[in-house]
């Protein structure tokens, strides 16, 4: 580590080179990848009609990713995402502002100690909050940030996106870390938590530890913490967010935009609930006089697909849908969902291989029951 190489390799007369660094940000909103950031918010519908009533779905009308109403309190999972902003389709809320100097000419210094970072150079962990005045209306989705290379006194290198010095790479870019909560915000049913005014002021709260840097907002009458830490460091908590809603441990950044990807999912929904009519049409003509109609059995053979989810929501009471799963983490967070979403009597998982499935596993306790008889 570079707290190590500085107090036991690095001799007196010799140099850091890059001798520090800033760290810049920005309020934006992004609307390409905000379903990322309200994930527990967003609908994985298109204007489409369910096939039939269900008692089972009263009260849902919609369909989301949430295992339960304190999902919507989730801060995601404390990582930015690497990004060229250049390619992004995003607004400025705020002005760009400095959040952390380094200086590494100077050791880093361990935090394990009872002293206080305001004594310190380069403390390991940090957490430092900002005033930050929105210059633009909207909804905040994140924090873009990048950082300022110095790596002597006259030669240094920027990562800005608005410098016309920055040049394309894979292995230096900017960041973008999700603001799933603006903290001081309810929740309201149907609407994008986060919206701010112009003009309106909030506290940005930046962290480091010796690895990452994360960030969190909060509204102004929120403020009287910023005293408490510039009083005492310490007392400020630093522990990285640790996703609640289980969607951002299970899934990656990709994975998810793709699931709250509408113009995707309205292609899904079409295909599958021609397919339910059909097979529907079919069995149904088939059917002798004062013979009882069966469900139409599906079976999703992805582990933490989504498709079984629309697939119960599309056909309602007119099918019996079991999803494979074979991670544990990934069926029991899939199971939560099931029923949070009011499906779990026509959508359930099962844990074992597609070669092992049998008849019985569509069957519910009762026709099993009738089928031993």
């Amino acid at each position: 580590s570079l707290s190590h190489a500085t107090k036991q390799l690095l001799k007196k007369e010799g140099h850091v080179i890059p001798i520090g660094a800033t760290i810049f940000a920005e309020v934006i909103q992004a609307d390409p990848i905000s379903s990322f950031v309200h994930v527990s918010q967003q609908s994985l519908l298109v204007q489409s009609d369910k096939m039939s009533s269900s008692s089972s779905t009263e009260g849902h009308s919609d369909l989301t990713l949430m295992r339960s109403e304190e999902a919507t309190e989730c801060k995601g999972n404390g990582k930015a995402i690497p990004l060229h902003a250049k390619k992004l389709d995003y607004s400025s809320l705020s002005n760009v502002f400095p959040v952390f100097d380094f200086h590494w000419s100077s050791p880093v210094e361990d935090t394990s100690s009872t002293e206080k970072n305001d004594k310190k150079d380069n403390p390991m962990k940090e957490h430092k909050p900002i005033k930050v005045k929105m210059t633009k209306s909207g909804r905040v989705d994140g924090i873009l940030f990048w950082w300022k290379l110095y790596l002597d006194s006259e030669n240094e290198i920027s990562l800005s996106p608005y410098e016309d010095s920055y040049n394309w790479q894979d292995h230096w870019t900017q960041a973008f870390y999700p603001i799933c909560r603006v903290e001081g915000d309810k929740q309201v049913k149907g609407e994008l938590q986060g919206q701010v005014k112009e003009g309106e002021e909030l506290i940005v709260d930046a962290y480091h530890d010796h690895l990452q840097v994360w960030f969190d907002i909060r509204r102004k009458q929120n403020e009287d913490l910023i005293g408490k830490a510039k009083k005492n460091e310490m007392e400020i908590e630093i522990e990285r967010p640790i996703c609640s809603c289980g969607v951002h441990v299970l899934f990656n950044y990709n994975r998810i935009l793709m699931m709250c990807d509408k113009q995707r999912n309205a292609k899904f929904s079409s295909a599958i609930s021609s397919a339910i009519s059909s097979l529907i049409s079919s069995s149904s003509s088939s059917l002798t006089d004062g013979a009882e109609r069966k469900k139409v059995n599906c079976l999703d053979v992805s582990d933490g697909s989504f498709l079984s989810l629309l697939t119960s929501y599309i056909g309602g009471d007119h099918v019996n849908v079991k999803s494979l799963d074979l991670f544990p983490f990934s069926d029991v967070l899939y199971e939560q969902i099931i029923v949070f979403n009011r499906m779990n009597d026509r959508l359930g998982t099962l844990s074992k291989s597609v070669l092992d499935i049998e008849e019985s596993d569509f069957m519910d306790e009762e026709e099993q029951n009738d089928d031993k008889l």
